[in-house]
């Protein structure tokens, strides 16, 4: 089970914070329907980043045997195949895009073009060296 837990990476999901930030900012930090909303944002961006880096160690698997740090990865390690990993990778991404349903059309649109960018940067973007840089 752990694995699996470290397959989602959920350390990284202190990036997706960022969705609260308008709450201070907009001065609706204790309004109900506005944090409901921040709260279902933040679960489905971190659905959706989880499948991404799934996706990602599931393309660089053979890299990351090699690498002294990302070798002991669930995927890279073996302790979960590409299969099973590629299965819950479309579990999750398919659950936080039918919850961004419950937002604006705008959020899921955000959402499914942040998915895109990150399927870019996996399969070819990273590959080239100024962008990758940036």
């Amino acid at each position: 089970m752990q694995s699996y837990i470290r397959l989602l990476r959920p350390s990284q999901w202190l990036k997706n914070t960022f969705v609260f930030a308008p709450l201070i900012f907009s001065k609706h930090l204790f309004d109900e329907t506005y944090v409901t909303a921040a709260l279902i944002a933040f679960v489905a961006f971190s659905l959706v980043s989880s499948a991404v880096y799934i996706i990602n160690d599931i393309v660089d698997r053979e890299a990351d045997k090699l690498h002294p740090i990302k070798k002991e990865r669930p995927i890279a390690s073996g302790k979960i195949s590409s299969v099973s990993g590629s299965g819950i990778a479309v579990i999750i991404f398919s659950s936080g895009l039918y919850l961004s349903q419950i937002l604006p059309l705008f959020f899921t649109g955000i959402l499914l073009s942040y998915f895109i960018l990150q399927l870019l940067y996996s399969f070819t973007l990273k590959h080239v060296v100024i962008l990758d840089i940036f």
